[in-house]
């Protein structure tokens, strides 16, 4: 017992010898709810709007002015349409998209087809920050997709 314990030591004695300094801002997705639009009904005359959230964190301080903000892109989008994401079901397609507001105006996007990321500046020197975003999901109305359980799979950068 008393070796795994030193090894144990050993080990994060190491891991604090090339540890990032401590003046340096590191963001992360600590947690993501996903964005579940449950069943659709073809030809449904209003969208199917859901919601679900992204949780980021940020521990050290900012530099020479960098560190004050993050930016967060969803990847997937594939025409520059207000619903140009895709949801797969075999061969058959349902058309969609994520927003960074309830509206459903501003497309969140990774920078493709003029679709913007999200930017997140904040106030002051605080050594840890936590951003709470939504995000929105839409399926526009006066659809006719075909059966299945149609999918989607995006990709959710951090850059500091």
């Amino acid at each position: 017992m008393r070796v795994s314990v030193k090894k144990l030591l050993l080990v994060a004695g190491i891991g604090l010898l090339f540890a990032a300094p401590a003046h340096a801002r590191t963001c992360f997705l600590r947690q993501i709810s996903g964005v579940a639009f449950g069943n659709y009904f073809p030809m449904q005359p209003g969208p199917l709007d859901v919601r679900g959230r992204l949780r980021v964190l940020c521990w050290g301080r900012a530099t020479a002015g960098r560190g004050n903000s993050y930016t967060v892109r969803i990847s997937g989008v594939v025409d520059p349409g207000m619903f140009g994401r895709r949801m797969h079901a075999g061969t058959n397609q349902l058309d969609y998209n994520l927003f960074k507001d309830a509206a459903h105006t501003d497309v969140w996007g990774d920078g493709t087809f003029g679709k913007t990321p999200l930017v997140n500046n904040f106030n002051g020197n605080r050594a840890v920050v936590v951003g709470n975003h939504w995000v929105y999901g839409r399926i526009p109305p006066l659809l006719d997709p075909g059966s299945g359980m149609d999918s989607d799979v995006v990709d959710v950068t951090i850059e500091v």
